[in-house]
């Protein structure tokens, strides 16, 4: 999102997650000329070079943040995350590409592991 001339915009409950700024500014937002966007229950992650850059008012329940929080590693869609998707994290152990791979990150490893023990439970 890019912002300028005064422009200052009311965001609320808006998601910015994986996007490249090609100008080498605010992955996510880019604010400039007095512009200050206020933000709320606004999720900014993932972006690169960098999150916002610029100016911006903070009303509360934001996430900025360089990586993007796992809502719920429940692999096999059952509502719950228990031994079975930890079952399917092991059997795609090393793979790229998978559906096991709960923080994108490119490899099923120890990372997907810990997610998935760290989130044991019913999905919220």
């Amino acid at each position: 999102m890019y912002n300028s001339f005064d422009s200052s915009p009311t965001l609320d409950g808006c998601t910015f997650t994986n996007n490249t700024a090609t100008n080498g500014k605010g992955g996510g937002m880019a604010n400039f000329g007095e512009s200050s966007p206020t933000l709320t229950d606004t999720t900014v992650c993932g972006n690169t070079p960098e999150q916002i850059d610029g100016d911006w008012t903070d009303n509360g329940g934001n996430i900025v943040a360089d990586v993007c929080p796992i809502d719920c590693p429940d692999i096999n869609g059952d509502g719950i995350v228990n031994v079975s998707d930890l079952l399917i994290v092991i059997g795609y152990w090393g793979t790229i590409d998978s559906p096991a791979d709960v923080n994108e990150d490119g490899i099923v490893d120890v990372s997907d592991l810990l997610i998935v023990i760290g989130n044991w439970g019913p999905c919220e």
